[in-house]
């Protein structure tokens, strides 16, 4: 419970003597095609799934009222367990997965020219408490995101290659790249 020195109502953390330890499977499958120009086409399924994830509710929360949210009901009388304030439950009920197909086509650098691109369609969701602390809601996480297209590229510039003068030595050997 909370210290000597807090006022009624107390608070109390409480927790699940279940034992139930998180685990996070990881799973993949990826498939290459070697295709013409130095070019790798990689197709993949890559997937998460975590179960038994610590989540802290206060099951003694007040359901919406509309007299407490107008002020003139105290929440203490509202609430499941009379006499306490929060009750914060430590439990292991939450879970989350990760499901997505990636697709990768990369040229190996080549001609002073490297390039890749890459797309991701892909969903990430989760199962915890929500509205109802009594009630694990299943929706996406906060980073949820469904699409992902991603291209990055090495071009080294033709200019002054190779020799031996100051020009060769000073303003040969630059290359421009970029991720976006």
């Amino acid at each position: 419970t909370s210290g000597a020195q807090t006022l009624f109502p107390r608070t109390i953390a409480a927790f699940d003597t279940r034992k139930l330890y998180p685990t996070v499977t990881q799973y993949s499958l990826t498939i290459e095609k070697q295709l013409p120009g130095s070019t790798v086409l990689s197709v993949s399924y890559v997937g998460n799934s975590a179960r038994h994830l610590d989540q802290t509710p206060n099951i003694n929360q007040a359901q919406p009222n509309a007299a407490v949210a107008a002020g003139t009901v105290n929440v203490n009388t509202v609430r499941p367990y009379k006499g306490y304030a929060a009750i914060n439950y430590d439990v292991r009920s939450a879970s989350a997965s990760y499901n997505s197909v990636q697709v990768d086509a990369r040229r190996r650098f080549k001609n002073g020219f490297l390039f890749e691109a890459a797309y991701t369609y892909s969903r990430s969701l989760g199962s915890q408490v929500g509205q109802n602390q009594f009630v694990n809601e299943k929706g996406p996480t906060a980073y949820d995101r469904p699409q992902s297209f991603t291209i990055n590229y090495v071009y080294d510039l033709p200019f002054f290659r190779g020799g031996h003068s100051f020009a060769a030595y000073t303003l040969g050997g630059w290359e421009v790249s970029g991720v976006s």
